[in-house]
């Protein structure tokens, strides 16, 4: 998060218990939720487009006026991460 120079919250789940209630089947699932708690969009895995999307949905949320981060630099196509089924 630092690398990439994000401004929005991260939340740790050492315990699985988010990944187990979400269902998420693989590492770097994306959600955007908002302040009412409801999700806006999921992304199961991250590109380059899917980051900026957020961002980009993030700024407007929070109605900020700082340019979110590029990620020109990321993945062109969706990245999945590694299978959860061994965690759970």
């Amino acid at each position: 998060a630092k690398r990439v120079g994000n401004r929005f919250p991260l939340i740790a789940d050492p315990d699985c218990e988010i990944i187990k209630a979400y269902g998420a089947e693989a590492a770097a699932y994306t959600t955007l939720v908002d302040s009412d708690r409801i999700i806006l969009k999921t992304h199961p895995g991250y590109s380059a487009r899917s980051l900026s999307q957020l961002s980009y949905e993030l700024a407007r949320l929070s109605r900020s006026r700082t340019m979110p981060p590029s990620f020109t630099d990321g993945p062109k196509e969706l990245v999945f991460g590694c299978p959860l089924v061994n965690e759970l």
